[in-house]
Formats: C-alpha cells, structure tokens, sequence
C-alpha cells in the first residue's frame, strides 16, 4: 500500500467504494495516526510521499541523522549521566581516629555504570596541623583519609573529586580521587590516590566522606556531596 496522489473530482461524479478506498482510506492509512504503536513512536520521511514509523528508542537516547537508515535517522545513546543525590548538609568532626563526616545514602547504583563524586572540604585554624580525607562505598573505606591541607594554622577551603570505574569480576578496585585546598595565607596543597580496598562487586548504595584532623583543635568539615552515573553504549 502506497500513497496515492489526491483525486482531481468533477461535478456530479458518482462516488464508488473503489475511489473512497484508494483516495481516503489508503491515504489515511499512511498518516501518522495509523503507523504509530507505542509511546514515543515518531514519523519520518522515507522518500517523497512515503512514511515509515520509527519506534521510540531507549531512556536517554537522542535522535541524530543517518542517511543509512531507512528513515535518514535513528536513536543513539551515547554518554547518559544521571544524578544519584547529593548530602547538603554539612558534618565536622575534631577526631583523629578517621570517622565519616558525611554520608549520601539511598542510592541503587549498578556495577557496571561509572561513577563520579563531587565533595567540598574545609579545616578551621586552631593548631599547625593538616586535616584529612578517605572516601567510603557502601560503609566501608575504600581510600584511607590522607591529608588535604597544609600543616600550617590556617583556615583553608578545599576538594574531593572522585571516579569509580565499573566493578566487575577481577576489577574491583579500579578507581582514583584528587584532593587538595588553598589556605587563607595562600598555602595550597594538591594530591591523587588509588584505592586501597575493593570495591562492593554488586550496587553502591552508600558514599561516605570520611576524615579526621591530626590535632582535634582543630576542626574539619565536609558538604556538597554530590553524586553521579554514566552509562556508556
């Protein structure tokens, strides 16, 4: 069934079944009403006067040009980022023993989608001390808390910036985070770390900032967790 030019009519013609069909039938058999199925569907142009469904692609796949397909076009997935959470609220500690400072809980994050932490870092003046930052997965460490500032007794602002990479069997401790700060007198310090435990195999539930200070005159405070996934095709 294709479709058929509209019919040039003439007064008094006799309309038959055969010409409904051909002229009204048919052609509404090719509108896009009667090709689509499905949620999402869309229409496009095969050729001059010719449609043809294209079916709705996947979560988070974009519609792009392809002079291949049969519809000149078709749904790719490429980098799919999703937002896990975030933990706003900030939490301090003046430990030196290593404790979580925060927690994002609630997540259900699959072993084989990446995963990208944002996290801001802060120490108060008190003692000439650095403060320090590890990073936990589902409540257990996985990157022992190192320092993030200077030794020196200064108020300093600081980072967590981490990547998991997708666990599976035999690459569970695949990952890497950056740290550093900069000092009311202008000391900066900047540093990366591998991980030094494995990995959960199955989802991420949990992601803990953990830290202490070396000196508890001092205090250290962590917020802005942020929390992100990739999926990549």
């Amino acid at each position: 069934m294709a479709w058929t030019s509209p019919r040039d009519w003439t007064a008094g013609e006799v309309v038959t079944a055969s010409i409904m069909n051909v002229h009204v039938r048919d052609n509404l058999k090719q509108a896009a009403p009667h090709l689509v199925t499905t949620k999402g569907d869309i229409v496009a142009a095969t050729a001059a006067n010719a449609l043809s469904r294209l079916a709705v692609g996947s979560n988070g796949a974009a519609l792009v040009a392809d002079s291949g397909e049969a519809t000149g076009m078709k749904w790719l997935r490429g980098v799919d980022i999703k937002y896990e959470g975030s933990q706003t609220t900030e939490g301090t500690t003046t430990s030196t023993s290593e404790v979580n400072v925060i927690q994002l809980s609630g997540l259900t994050i699959d072993n084989n989608r990446p995963v990208v932490i944002f996290a801001t870092l802060r120490k108060t003046t008190g003692h000439a001390s650095a403060a320090q930052v590890g990073l936990g997965i589902n409540g257990g460490e996985v990157a022992d808390a190192l320092n993030f500032t200077t030794t020196d007794n200064y108020a300093a602002n600081g980072y967590l910036f981490g990547i998991l990479f997708p666990r599976v069997t035999n690459y569970v401790r695949n990952g890497y985070f950056d740290k550093g700060s900069m000092d009311t007198n202008g000391g900066a310090t900047h540093s990366q770390g591998n991980l030094n435990a494995d990995l959960p195999a199955g989802n991420i539930t949990s992601v803990e900032i953990r830290g202490k200070v070396t000196n508890a005159s001092n205090t250290m405070g962590a917020s802005e967790l942020h929390v992100y996934s990739l999926n990549i095709s």
